[in-house]
């Protein structure tokens, strides 16, 4: 029962407990939930890899061994279906185009009481229509209510585990071997490590044919991406002498 409301209350985020039963000798609560809370804090925002995508080009390099300009964002946002905790709608697009969307998922960052791990989970949609629905979602985020567990989807095993390497920094790496999924007519392993601090996200990911260990050539990797400076959305406000 002890672990139990442990759990409860590690995972409302915000009420912080100096022990609990089951928890490894090595492991304080207070300093995972901390870590926890600075991890969602800096994980919301944009990145741009328009840097790396120049440096390319400056150097000569052939289109086809240059990175593609990326634009990653990310929403935190409420999803009542899915509980009360905060999640990240995240919306990747290429080329500097934001209509030319290639991914979108829905992120969960959360304390595995097993390991004592900051984990993240990828949920992704189950309808390729659905996800149209969502594109852009951040412009009108009330269409998160409508989201329902049905329509998404999750493979813990290809789930990333967060740590902290510094006062800002911390890295997220899969399990080797454990992200297996079909791949045209055989098995990959998927396996991504990342990188994110309050200046930038740096994500490389690499397949692998899973019968043989040979890695399937896809985007180049890494990819550095700076976070971006954006611009608040601003709000219609009634100005005196202004017809709105």
């Amino acid at each position: 029962m002890a672990s139990l409301i442990c759990m409860v209350s590690v995972l409302s985020l915000y009420l912080i407990v100096p022990f609990c039963s089951g928890v490894p000798g090595n492991v304080r609560v207070r300093d995972i939930t901390d870590d926890l809370n600075q991890l969602m804090s800096l994980a919301g925002g944009d990145y741009d890899n328009l840097a790396q995508y120049n440096s390319d080009i400056a150097r000569g390099l052939p289109p086809k061994d240059r990175h593609m300009h990326l634009h990653a964002k990310f929403y935190e946002t409420k999803i009542p279906a899915l509980g009360d905790n905060s999640f990240f709608y995240v919306q990747e697009h290429e080329n500097g185009d934001p209509t030319q969307v290639y991914s979108q998922s829905i992120n969960s960052f959360y304390i595995n009481i097993t390991t004592w791990v900051i984990r993240m989970r990828i949920y992704k949609f189950v309808d390729p229509a659905t996800a149209k629905k969502y594109i852009n979602a951040f412009d009108h985020p009330v269409i998160f209510d409508q989201l329902q567990p049905s329509d998404l989807k999750f493979n813990d095993d290809c789930g990333v585990t967060w740590t902290r390497l510094g006062p800002e920094l911390f890295v997220g790496k899969m399990t080797m071997g454990a992200c297996v999924l079909p791949y045209k007519d055989t098995n990959i392993i998927i396996y991504d490590e990342n990188f994110l601090s309050k200046s930038y996200l740096t994500v490389h990911e690499q397949w692998f044919v899973k019968s043989n260990g040979t890695e399937i050539l896809g985007k180049l990797s890494p990819y550095n991406e700076t976070r971006q400076i954006m611009e608040p959305p601003f709000s219609r406000l009634a100005v005196k002498g202004v017809k709105l």
